[in-house]
């Protein structure tokens, strides 16, 4: 495909393109001029193009509005602060043994003293039951990696509510940084992982007290081969610090995903969180819905039965059983959507047994590559290449025997409890591309399946309609579901395409999810969203939670980590005819016509 073909295709409805175009001609002007303001450059020396545009508007001001540093009083505060609960005064809690980091928080506590008060707490080497549900229940922050003399190494958020360095948020955020050339802040994002899984024996939620048992998808070990390789030559780090890293991933793995939690009788593996209760970082009134049905039931009111629950007064099995599996979603990052609620803790998931598979032949990539073959872990045991590619075919073979759906052609979820096999038509469906597990024929089986029910206006859903079903009062509208679009889901479905050779989809699927984000970009003054309505290409959004990032004045913004990322990693992915073509703002069903 041509442009000038597309150019052709879009003549006759030139009238109908023009009001958007003139909209986005004046909301080019503005954010050039906010622009040449922040960079002290002359407006001149900026991209002409939206697309280009946004590229360096990314590249030069999100990142930078996103890291976070401990270098002022204000800094050190904004850290510690967290929008998502209110109360007590904050703690920041020291890993047991790091005498460096609580001489570190005494200092900045000494600094901040006018301004917000702090209390500093060293952690038990054994974090039991008790203390972690009273971690549960407390806000503050977990210390971070440090220097070892006297800084705190600064970290990327998310953005807005998200003040913290999230798990696997990082892992694209750092593709993002890769793509734009901020080596040093993907490394920090390693660093501050390596020193998560050192103390708390695994890649946490985010470092909040209340997040102490929760992990993420595993993918740690992708991140530090993808920025090893990023590297030239003379930057590479010292042999010392990734060998460290390898350990610090054969620790997570063996602390956490081979764990008597984590592990089921089928031989794979399961999203599981060992806290108990109400999740502190939702927002009030959250689960009004299911304690309203228990209170009702006791003849009490709801906020009445909620608070006795939290105290343990009120025994109730089945809300032990529901927060379970909440809990076990959000370790997922999918929180939430209908394909998990109420049964996250007893599914074999498809795309958590895909990324270990991942995981495990990336640690044996980097133990040949680094390590000569072999490695003395943390724990003082050898750890061998050829074994950890023995797990990774063992790990295949079960999910091939349990999880492939032969009547459709894909991998889908199991449920151990039940033993059956639980379909959902879901944008995780295309890990296993991502992973390099899937054989030839099942990835085009997948492919050929899965894609035209997933894929909308505006790129991928995260699921489609049928599988998400009716919304109502009992099946609310989940922000993991359909109709909305998730640049995690993008960015892993277009290499996983392109790995199998699917370029002509992966081309077209990037080209809508920019072009989407581009588009609202360009109606909201250069805001990035956290998620997309990927049927109506909007950011406009209330499912569960806020849209972060859709709500802007008329100031350049920060965007969303991800979504920032996807936006750089897919424009250097885009052929030229179609960078050429988004920098003309075509519509896709111009430059796509005979695949819509």
């Amino acid at each position: 495909m041509h442009l000038h073909d597309a150019k052709n295709r879009i003549d006759a409805g030139a009238d109908q393109l023009r009001p958007q175009l003139s909209v986005a001609d004046s909301a080019i002007r503005h954010i050039r001029f906010d622009l040449s303001q922040l960079l002290t450059e002359h407006e001149d020396t900026l991209p002409q193009n939206a697309a280009e545009l946004m590229q360096t508007t990314v590249r030069r001001v999100y990142w930078n509005r996103l890291q976070r540093k401990f270098d002022t009083p204000a800094a050190v505060i904004t850290a510690i602060k967290d929008d998502k609960v209110n109360g007590e005064t904050p703690t920041v809690f020291i890993p047991h043994n790091d005498l460096t980091a609580l001489r570190i928080w005494q200092l900045l506590q000494e600094e901040t003293a006018d301004i917000m008060r702090f209390t500093i707490e060293m952690l038990p080497q054994e974090i039991e039951d008790k203390t972690a549900t009273r971690l549960g229940r407390m806000p503050g922050l977990l210390s971070m990696a440090h220097d070892g003399k006297d800084t705190l190494l600064p970290y990327h958020v998310p953005g807005a509510r998200f003040n913290e360095l999230y798990g696997w948020d990082s892992y694209f955020m750092g593709l993002g940084l890769l793509e734009d050339g901020n080596t040093e802040g993907v490394r920090n994002i390693l660093t501050h992982q390596k020193y998560q899984i050192r103390h708390f024996n695994m890649i946490i939620n985010a470092p909040r007290p209340y997040y102490i048992r929760r992990g993420q998808p595993p993918l740690f070990p992708s991140l530090l081969r993808t920025y090893y390789k990023a590297l030239p030559d003379d930057e590479k780090p010292e042999p010392e610090w990734m060998q460290e890293a390898i350990q610090a991933a054969i620790h997570e793995y063996r602390s956490v995903w081979t764990d008597a939690h984590h592990s089921t009788p089928t031989g794979l593996t399961r999203y599981y969180e060992s806290a108990k209760g109400i999740p502190m970082e939702t927002e009030k009134g959250h689960f009004d819905s299911i304690f309203h049905i228990h209170a009702k039931a006791a003849g009490m009111e709801l906020r009445e039965y909620q608070a006795a629950y939290l105290r343990n007064e009120i025994q109730n099995a089945e809300l032990d059983d529901f927060f379970a599996h909440d809990r076990a979603g959000r370790a997922s990052g999918h929180d939430t959507t209908n394909r998990l609620v109420g049964r996250a803790a007893h599914l074999n998931p498809a795309d958590l047994n895909a990324l270990l598979y991942k995981y495990e032949t990336d640690i044996a990539d980097l133990l040949e590559q680094h390590c000569g073959g072999e490695l003395a872990g943390w724990n003082s045991e050898t750890e061998r290449a050829d074994e950890w590619r023995n797990a990774a075919e063992k790990r295949k073979n079960r999910m091939t025997e349990i999880l492939w759906d032969n009547e459709v052609g894909m991998f889908v979820d199991y449920d151990f409890k039940q033993n059956r096999q639980v379909r959902y038509h879901n944008a995780t469906g295309l890990y296993p591309l991502w992973a390099g597990l899937a054989t030839k024929e099942q990835a085009d089986s997948i492919v050929r399946y899965l894609l035209p029910k997933l894929e909308q206006a505006g790129g991928l859903a995260a699921s489609d309609e049928e599988s998400r079903g009716e919304v109502n009062v009992q099946r609310p509208l989940r922000q993991w579901d359909f109709p909305f679009g998730w640049a995690p889901h993008q960015m892993l479905a277009w290499e996983g395409l392109e790995k199998y050779g699917y370029h002509t989809e992966s081309q077209r699927l990037i080209y809508k999810w920019l072009h989407m984000i581009l588009s609202e970009a360009l109606k909201y003054n250069g805001a990035i969203a956290e998620k997309y309505d990927v049927v109506t290409c909007s950011q406009d959004i209330e499912a569960e939670y806020g849209n972060v990032g859709s709500k802007v004045d008329m100031k350049v913004g920060a965007g969303f980590g991800w979504t920032n990322a996807s936006y750089q990693k897919g424009y250097a992915l885009l052929d030229p005819q179609y960078k050429e073509a988004l920098q003309a703002l075509l519509p896709p069903d111009a430059v796509f016509a005979a695949h819509v």
